[in-house]
């Protein structure tokens, strides 16, 4: 991108969160969620921002929320009361099963990757510990409306490197998946 597509890229940014912002805050059942939408943002765009990615990061923000929800249900039994052990010892079994299944029987191999990205998992994980397992359906929405903003922020970038860009002013650091 050139300095002024992406000084252009930035106003769109700021726009378009704000536009994100405005329409959060008004939905009654997640209004205090916004912030939610934020964990989607640097994984989606960590992982490249492809468009083609976005499946992935929905199902897999889905499944965390999931493996957070157990991870609660199972923490509320107390099996070891008044314990850190009954915390360490929960967290290390649903972590470590979850990683497995993510990481190892679900790689990226296998039914297209679907239920690949850990980061994802793990984004939608600690969301719902926030909010508490009762809020799982607002959860899960927000963190897909993190997700489809970025997309549409990812879409504008790729709109103003084709239109405003020449190939010697490009910067180099700056790159778009498509």
């Amino acid at each position: 991108m050139t300095k002024t597509s992406t000084i252009v890229w930035c106003i769109a940014i700021g726009a378009l969160t704000g536009i994100y912002g405005a329409v959060w805050a008004n939905l009654p059942t997640v209004q205090n969620y916004m912030w939610i939408g934020f964990i989607s943002l640097p994984i989606y765009f960590c992982s490249g921002a492809a468009p083609k990615l976005f499946p992935q990061h929905a199902v897999c923000a889905v499944c965390g929320v999931l493996w957070g929800v157990v991870t609660l249900v199972i923490l509320e039994m107390g099996l070891i009361p008044g314990s850190n052990m009954n915390l360490f010892i929960v967290l290390m079994v649903v972590v470590g099963l979850c990683c497995v299944v993510h990481m190892v029987i679900l790689p990226p191999s296998v039914l297209g990757g679907i239920f690949s990205s850990a980061p994802m998992v793990f984004g939608g994980y600690s969301a719902i510990f926030s909010q508490g397992m009762g809020q799982a359906v607002g959860v899960t929405a927000t963190l897909l409306g993190g997700l489809c903003l970025g997309v549409v922020i990812n879409g504008c970038g790729i709109v103003l490197t084709k239109t405003l860009c020449t190939r010697e002013k490009r910067v180099p650091r700056m790159k778009h998946g498509e």
